[in-house]
């Protein structure tokens, strides 16, 4: 429904998406943050020249791109695999030219898939950095436990 349709302002971006429910206005003193505003924020946040920094959570790989320290891409894909998430990263590398060996790239992930990451684009970019959250416990956790432990010390 249209009424579900909200906006955030992020670092002069603005973030349109759809909630769904809203069961926010049941809660005393809620908020609402959204994944991808919270990933932007993070990325202008290492003051990074040129990087990558992505997560893949329920098929959809959440990307955003710095090129000469500025905000130039955030996007969601659908993916079904690595081949699409690997397509979709070298995509955007080339669309933004940026250049390989100098740039940072960051998966926010569990350490097993990560290992899969640095295989993946072995040979493509330069070793891909693992974002790991403070509220990770040091045994390895599903990628998607990983992911919504970020999201969640970027709120905290």
């Amino acid at each position: 429904p249209r009424e579900n349709i909200q906006t955030v302002l992020a670092d002069d971006v603005k973030i349109v998406f759809s909630n769904g429910e809203n069961w926010s206005d049941k809660l005393v003193n809620a908020s609402t943050h959204v994944d991808i505003q919270l990933l932007i924020q993070y990325a202008l946040s290492t003051k990074k020249n040129n990087a990558i920094f992505f997560y893949e959570l329920e098929n959809k790989l959440n990307i955003v791109c710095i090129k000469e320290s500025k905000l130039h891409l955030a996007n969601s894909y659908a993916i079904e695999n690595n081949d699409d998430l690997f397509y979709f990263v070298m995509l955007n590398v080339e669309l933004l030219q940026l250049e390989a060996q100098s740039l940072h790239v960051e998966a926010i992930c569990s350490k097993g898939k990560h290992e899969d990451y640095l295989v993946l684009f072995k040979n493509y970019l330069p070793a891909i950095q693992l974002t790991e959250s403070h509220l990770s416990p040091v045994n390895s956790v599903p990628s998607n436990h990983a992911v919504a432990m970020f999201l969640a010390e970027c709120v905290l």
